[in-house]
């Protein structure tokens, strides 16, 4: 469980990567010149891309909190506890009393 928050820029970077493959596919798909059924090598590689750069993001997704993540499904807990220890915790709310 070691988040480390200055490597979000990685996740980020292949999210917005992936976006942009996504984009510059849907733009050769439609501004190609084929016929229908056929697809272009250019978007075949785009889709190749595609699948590379989802593959890096779910791996970065994993090493960056996927851990704890299903530790947290699986066993119920509380992520942020597991994460900052108890120590971090909110205290517990104090009991009533009763009027006397």
């Amino acid at each position: 469980m070691t988040i480390n928050p200055a490597h979000d820029i990685w996740v980020w970077g292949a999210a917005a990567l992936f976006l942009v493959l996504m984009g510059s596919r849907a733009w050769v798909v439609e501004t190609s010149r084929t016929r229908l059924g056929r697809t272009s090598a250019k978007a075949k590689a785009l889709s190749g891309a595609i699948v590379v750069s989802l593959a890096g993001l779910v791996v970065l997704l994993g090493l960056q909190g996927g851990d704890l993540l299903v530790t947290s499904i699986v066993n119920g807990t509380d992520p942020s506890a597991a994460y900052y220890g108890t120590a971090h915790a909110a205290p517990a709310a104090p009991a009533p009393t009763t009027g006397g």
